[in-house]
């Protein structure tokens, strides 16, 4: 599940920069000043930050956490909440007439 997440990530990356060339603007006020320039910076500490999360719940997954849910629990979560932004960005991505 973590190796899904890190995939996910980096296609959210990727997809994000995309939507930026074609006027789109990033609304998470910690990345918006990361996605200037090239991007590169923007997707080093995206996966950087994605990367630690998964680690420690990756170590924390046989450990209750927050209450009544498991670590592992989170990281299926996480995975969802990735590939429902992945598939957000791509049905952007289509309307705009960026794809196909």
């Amino acid at each position: 599940m973590a190796l899904v997440i890190l995939l996910l990530s980096c296609a959210d990356a990727f997809l994000t920069l995309v939507l930026m060339q074609h006027g789109a603007t990033e609304v998470n006020p910690i990345m918006a000043p990361l996605v200037t320039g090239s991007g590169r910076a923007f997707a080093f500490w995206k996966l950087v930050l994605t990367a630690s999360g998964v680690i420690v719940l990756t170590i924390l997954v046989r450990i209750r956490a927050f209450g009544t849910f498991p670590a592992g629990v989170i990281l299926y979560a996480a995975a969802a909440g990735y590939a429902a932004l992945v598939g957000y960005e791509l049905w952007l991505l289509d309307r705009i007439g960026a794809i196909g």
